[in-house]
């Protein structure tokens, strides 16, 4: 397999203490592990990363093929010959894995709006409320404390950056203002009260060249909401705690359209650099 020698790349710092006193301590399951003299713990290139300790590699090709569909759990246990709990448990690794490959920064003309997801408990067997018998089905008269806001970022390059926050007045702005690359231009949809948040918590005049807001045009931030809340349906809700992961699945996809599961496996989960 061409995945093998990105299982087995020659590792130059513990994965553990980052000592550069380590030394070749044998092969374990097809994945070369190493031992630190500094620290004397053992690891490998899965060791402090979403897919350690995970089992049958052989298959991670195909379940890779199964995320680029988008298809649910049970379908893709059936077609990956695994039980479904081990599917469901590779899903939210491989989820951890791909958030981390979301870019560092955006420039040129970026595009701003807001959508906003039920909170969700969903899987948690020690809820502090009485567990809902059914889905609310007027999600407009939802209270602020039962909104989760998503806010998307997308640049002239399709590059996402996504911020999740439980109220539209806790986003971070410190946070939003260091992914943006200077006198970007900054299109908001989400309204004044956005901008003036903005300018106040935010070296505003040096950050961007201009800053507008757009609330009447759609633009492609807009697009990127609609799409994703789409596509979420499939899911019948998915619990907040995992919402973040699912948005960058979401904001992946069209970069594994092309790719075979080997590949994506390759380029979004097998990169240790």
């Amino acid at each position: 397999m061409k995945i093998s020698k990105h299982f087995n790349s020659d590792l130059k710092n513990c994965k553990l203490c980052n000592s550069d006193n380590i030394s070749r301590h044998g092969i374990v399951n097809g994945i070369v592990r190493y031992r630190c003299n500094h620290c004397g713990k053992t690891f490998n290139v899965l060791t402090n990363t979403s897919l350690a300790n995970l089992r049958k590699k052989e298959k991670w090709s195909k379940y890779c093929e199964c995320l680029r569909s988008g298809i649910s759990i049970r379908k893709a246990a059936e077609i990956c010959g695994i039980h479904r709990n081990t599917a469901l448990r590779w899903r939210h690794r491989f989820l951890a894995a791909l958030k981390n490959t979301e870019p560092k920064s955006l420039s040129g003309k970026i595009e701003e709006d807001e959508c906003f997801f039920h909170k969700s408990e969903k899987g948690n067997k020690n809820l502090n409320r009485l567990a809902r018998k059914r889905a609310v089905a007027d999600k407009t008269s939802l209270t602020e404390s039962e909104k989760i806001y998503l806010f998307v970022n997308k640049d002239e390059k399709d590059k996402v950056y996504n911020i999740i926050a439980d109220c539209a007045d806790k986003i971070d702005f410190i946070k939003l203002s260091e992914i943006f690359d200077k006198n970007c231009n900054y299109i908001v949809r989400s309204g004044i009260s956005f901008l003036e948040d903005l300018k106040k918590m935010t070296n505003y005049n040096s950050l961007f060249h201009t800053v507008c807001s757009n609330n009447q045009k759609m633009n492609k931030a807009t697009f990127h909401c609609i799409k994703l809340k789409s596509w979420m349906l499939r899911f019948n809700g998915v619990a907040t705690k995992y919402l973040e992961n699912y948005t960058s699945w979401f904001s992946n996809l069209n970069n594994l359209t092309y790719l075979n599961g080997e590949e994506i496996l390759i380029s979004k989960f097998l990169r240790f650099d």
